[in-house]
């Protein structure tokens, strides 16, 4: 299975340092899905609702084994279990064990109960779907949710009757959506993360452009990410670079306001 495939198990960008800018607070957010990092912390950030649209089939697996460790673990037990903080217990069998009830859906259930049984202490057993892109003090520092344990007990409490709308398709097939599905309407703020790197520019005016159609008055749209600031460049119209500094230097992202 080729990397491109596989989504990160943790987010690669400083949610917690560009998500304050936006009010989500009982909002309605339409994001991506990968690590479902910027779902949690949309969740945090007082989101009313959030629905997921990622073409990863394994997105709603890995929001299933996140959502269920943070139901079932301690804090301390959530950075050992992800190898946030290096105590051996990466993908503990014995851990997982523990958490697996709060796992709700019953095919996201069933596969991570087989994977853990089948390979035991593995800790190959979520890499076989997810990349760890980052060191753990880099992913701690990114999510909000993570960076201490009143923040992820808090995080805890929110979530636990949360349960995200997940559509599994190419966002170059939205507008199939938002004419078939009646809650995919009135979005206040939509995450695109960095797809724009890998989908071109042409598919992302367009895609840009259905979402612009859905998005409420004063929404937000994260149009791209940038890791390096000075190669960003404003190539939607109205668009806005907002430069922050963060733990590795300063990064950007592009937005867009809907007036």
């Amino acid at each position: 299975m080729s990397d491109y495939k596989r989504p990160y198990l943790f987010t690669n960008e400083y949610l917690s340092v560009y998500y304050p800018m936006f009010n989500l607070k009982n909002k309605r957010v339409l994001t991506v899905g990968s690590s479902c990092d910027q779902t949690f912390n949309a969740y945090y950030y007082g989101a009313k609702e959030v629905i997921i649209y990622d073409l990863c089939s394994y997105t709603e697996l890995i929001y299933s084994i996140k959502y269920a460790s943070l139901m079932g673990f301690s804090y301390e037990e959530f950075l050992e279990f992800y190898n946030l903080i290096p105590r051996n217990k990466v993908f503990d069998y014995n851990m997982f064990q523990s958490i697996k009830n709060y796992i709700k859906d019953f095919y996201c259930y069933n596969y991570w109960n087989n994977q853990f049984n089948s390979k035991g202490h593995n800790s190959r057993v979520l890499y076989d779907i997810a990349i760890n892109f980052f060191p753990g003090d880099y992913i701690i520092n990114m999510n909000s949710y993570l960076q201490n344990e009143d923040n992820y007990n808090k995080m805890k409490e929110i979530i636990r009757n949360k349960k995200p709308m997940i559509i599994n398709d190419n966002l170059t097939n939205i507008d199939y959506h938002i004419n078939t599905k009646v809650n995919l309407n009135h979005i206040d703020f939509a995450n695109l993360s960095n797809i724009y790197n890998n989908i071109g520019h042409h598919h992302m005016l367009n895609i840009v452009k259905s979402i612009n159609g859905i998005l409420n008055i004063n929404g937000d749209i994260i149009l791209d990410y940038y890791f390096y600031p000075n190669i960003g460049s404003e190539v939607f119209d109205k668009s806005k670079i907002i430069t922050f500094d963060t733990y590795s230097g300063q990064n950007a992202i592009l937005t867009y306001k809907k007036k």
